[in-house]
C-alpha cells in the first residue's frame, strides 16, 4: 500500500519513464476496480441483494481510473514531463 501511495512521487521525476509507469499503474488500477466489481456482484447476486448500483459506483471509480491514465496523453502533459523526446 505504501508503494501505491508513494507512486504519484514519481511525477516529480518529470521523465518518460515515470510517467508511463504511473499511467500503467493507473491503468492496472482501473482493472483491478473492474475485477473488484465483477466479484461483488457475483456475490450479491448469489445472496439476492442489490448490485446494480454498487456496479455504477464502481464502474464510474474505474472509469475516472482509466481517464485519469489517459490524461497523459495530452499535449500539454506530454510536453510537462518530457513524453516523445526520448528522455526515457
Amino acid at each position: 500500500m505504501l508503494v501505491v501511495c508513494a507512486v504519484p512521487l514519481l511525477l516529480l521525476v518529470r521523465r518518460t519513464w515515470a510517467t508511463r509507469v504511473v499511467q500503467t499503474i493507473l491503468m492496472l488500477g482501473a482493472l483491478e476496480w473492474i475485477r473488484t466489481t465483477v466479484v461483488i456482484r457475483a456475490v450479491r447476486i448469489e445472496e439476492g441483494r442489490d448490485w446494480l448500483r454498487m456496479a455504477i459506483i464502481l464502474g464510474s471509480v474505474a472509469a475516472f481510473t482509466w481517464l485519469s491514465a489517459m490524461v497523459y496523453l495530452l499535449p500539454p502533459v506530454k510536453r510537462l514531463y518530457c513524453v516523445g523526446r526520448g528522455s526515457a
